[in-house]
C-alpha cells in the first residue's frame, strides 16, 4: 500500500513539474526593477505584473482557438483578426502564437515619463537582452485604461519583442504591403494596422486588400484575436496573479460581514433574536411585511368575542 502511494505521489509530482515547465505562456523573463518603498513605483510595477498575468491567460485561450480552427466560432475569430483568407497562412499564425505561448518578455521601464499618450513600446537595442518593453504614462491611467486593455497591450508588445511584428504598412504593388518600422512610418505614406475604432478604416482596408501573410506581421491582429478569445471563453484557463487571488479571498471574507443599515433606518433585529423569537411571539412565515417608508403605522385592531350567556 505504501509503495502504491509512493508511486502515485511521484506521478503527481512529475505531472506538476511537466505542467509547470510547459504550460507557462507569456511571462516576465527578468524581475521588474523598482523601489518597493516608493508607493507609486510599487503600484506601477504591480499593474505591469497583473497585465502580464492576464496576457498569459489570453494567450492560453488564443492557442486553444488557433489549434482548433475547424470550430465555426474559432474560424470566425481568426478571420476577423487576420482577414477572410487567414486559413492560407494558418501555420504561420499557429507558429507565432506558439512563440507567445512559450515566450518571456523583459520590461525594463515600468513607467516611462517621456512617452505621453502611449501605452507601451518596444526597443531592440539592449546589449544583454535585445528586445525589451517600455511602459508609457497612459498605461497607468486607471480612468481610461482597464485591465482588459492592459492585458491586450502586453500581448501586442510581446509580438513586437518576440517575432518583430509591425504597426504600419506601405502599399508596394498589388496585395503586397511592406511592414514599416516606426521611423520609416514617419516619412512614408502608410496604412495603420491598429484595430481600434479610430483606425478601423485602415485595418479593414488591410484585411480587404493585403495578402493574408501581411496580417501575420501585424501586432494588433494578435491583440484583437487574444481579446476576442478571452470574451469567447471567459472561464477557460483562468490565470490570476497572487494579488488578485488575495483580493478575491478578502472580498469573499468581506461579503460575509453584514452591511450596515441604510442611513436613517432603525437597527435591525439581530440574527440570534430572529432565530429564537421571544416567548409568545409568532414565527409564522406569513407575518406582515414591514410598513413602507413614510406611511403611518396602523393601530392594532382588537377583536372582542361576544360574551356567552349561561343558560
Amino acid at each position: 500500500m505504501r509503495l502504491l502511494q509512493y508511486r502515485v505521489s511521484i506521478l503527481l509530482f512529475g505531472t506538476l513539474l511537466h505542467w509547470t515547465a510547459h504550460a507557462i505562456p507569456l511571462h516576465l523573463a527578468s524581475p521588474l526593477q523598482y523601489n518597493e518603498k516608493n508607493l507609486h513605483e510599487y503600484h506601477d510595477a504591480k499593474r505591469v505584473e497583473y497585465a502580464v498575468s492576464d496576457g498569459h491567460a489570453l494567450i492560453g485561450k488564443m492557442k486553444h482557438v488557433v489549434d482548433n480552427p475547424s470550430v465555426p466560432a474559432h474560424k470566425a475569430l481568426i478571420k476577423d483578426a487576420f482577414g477572410p483568407h487567414a486559413s492560407t497562412v494558418l501555420p504561420t499564425i499557429q507558429a507565432n502564437v506558439q512563440q507567445l505561448h512559450e515566450g518571456g518578455i523583459h520590461v525594463l521601464a515600468i513607467h516611462k515619463k517621456n512617452m505621453p499618450g502611449i501605452l507601451a513600446g518596444v526597443k531592440h537595442d539592449h546589449p544583454q537582452v535585445g528586445s525589451y518593453v517600455m511602459v508609457g504614462d497612459s498605461f497607468h491611467n486607471v480612468r481610461k485604461v482597464d485591465d482588459k486593455k492592459r492585458a491586450g497591450t502586453m500581448v501586442h508588445e510581446a509580438t513586437h519583442a518576440l517575432f518583430k511584428t509591425k504597426d504600419n504598412f506601405s502599399a508596394v504593388h498589388g496585395d503586397h504591403y511592406k511592414p514599416l518600422t516606426p521611423h520609416e512610418a514617419k516619412d512614408t505614406p502608410s496604412v495603420s494596422g491598429y484595430t481600434m475604432d479610430s483606425h478601423a478604416h485602415d485595418f479593414n482596408h488591410l484585411k480587404a486588400n493585403a495578402h493574408p501573410s501581411v496580417l501575420t506581421h501585424n501586432a494588433d491582429s494578435y491583440r484583437k484575436l487574444a481579446e476576442a478569445c478571452g470574451a469567447l471563453y471567459p472561464r477557460i484557463l483562468p490565470q490570476w496573479g497572487p494579488f488578485k487571488r488575495d483580493l478575491i479571498r478578502r472580498c469573499v471574507k468581506h461579503a460575509a460581514v453584514p452591511r450596515p443599515p441604510p442611513h436613517g433606518s432603525k437597527i435591525p433585529i439581530r440574527a440570534s433574536q430572529a432565530s429564537h423569537p421571544a416567548h409568545g411571539a409568532s414565527s409564522n412565515a406569513h407575518s406582515p411585511r414591514p410598513v413602507a417608508h413614510g406611511s403611518k403605522i396602523p393601530s392594532p385592531v382588537t377583536h372582542h368575542e361576544p360574551a356567552r350567556h349561561k343558560r
